[in-house]
C-alpha cells in the first residue's frame, strides 16, 4: 500500500454520496425549481420560485398565480 493510499482524505464528505462542482449543483437546483413550477400546484411555490415564474417569460401562463402566491406569502391585502 502506498503513502497516498493510507493517508485521509481532506474536507468533508458529499452529504449525497458523490461530489458536485458548483456547476452542476446549480443546474439540479434550476431543473428542481422547473420541476416545481410545472406541477402548476401554487401552494408548493416560495418566494424564489414566484419570483422566477414572474421574471420569465418562459413561464407566462403561471405568472397570474404566481402573483397571487407572492401576496399570500408576504400577506398583502387587496
Amino acid at each position: 500500500m502506498s503513502d497516498q493510499d493510507s493517508k485521509k482524505k481532506v474536507g468533508r464528505k458529499p452529504l449525497m454520496g458523490e461530489a458536485m462542482s458548483p456547476s452542476q449543483k446549480m443546474q439540479k437546483k434550476r431543473k428542481k425549481v422547473r420541476q416545481l413550477i410545472l406541477t402548476g400546484n401554487p401552494a408548493l411555490w416560495d418566494e424564489k420560485i414566484c419570483a422566477e415564474i414572474m421574471s420569465n417569460s418562459k413561464y407566462a401562463e403561471h405568472r397570474e398565480a404566481a402573483w397571487n402566491r407572492y401576496g399570500e406569502l408576504n400577506e398583502y391585502k387587496a
